[in-house]
């Protein structure tokens, strides 16, 4: 999957990209791309044993709680609580389904919640961290210039 969904593409061209790009096809973008790079923890479960074990990450994106699911929507607020407590950005999309599909996830429960951890480091690097791609700095002004994290539309495949 991942081999069919790399292009080669120059930065230049990338960042024309990425600024022409609706935050849902940017989300998609970045969401592929850590995908393929092993950057992804799914599942509300799995998230919060990253966050409590790392205590950081580059995006949380949630599907919000179904309606009459107290427990879920619960759990979601102390998430959102955590992360702006630890400076993460989080991003909550239109739809679980499309959320999935992107994803390739087949089962039928619940993602709850993706985290999207930073960019490895170059270990060669005198950088400590990694450079974001133009999809990730464009996610993060849209979390920055609000005050309630963003509903993202993704787009439909």
């Amino acid at each position: 999957m991942c081999k069919d969904s790399v292009v080669a593409m120059t930065t230049e061209s990338f960042s024309k990209v990425a600024a022409k790009s609706s935050a849902g096809q940017c989300m998609a973008s970045v969401l592929l791309s850590a995908l393929c790079e092993r950057r992804l923890t799914v599942g509300l479960p799995a998230a919060v044993r990253h966050l409590s074990a790392k205590g950081e990450a580059l995006f949380v994106v949630t599907c919000g709680a179904p309606p009459g699911d107290s427990a879920t929507h619960m759990l979601d607020v102390l998430l959102r609580a955590f992360c702006i407590e630890h400076d993460i950005h989080v991003l909550e999309v239109d739809s679980e389904r499309k959320l999935k599909l992107l994803l390739g996830v087949e089962c039928s429960s619940s993602v709850g919640c993706v985290v999207v951890h930073s960019p490895y480091a170059d270990p060669f690097s005198d950088s400590a961290a990694a450079p974001l791609s133009p999809n990730e700095r464009s996610l993060v002004s849209l979390c920055e210039e609000r005050s309630a994290p963003p509903l993202v539309r993704l787009p439909d495949k």
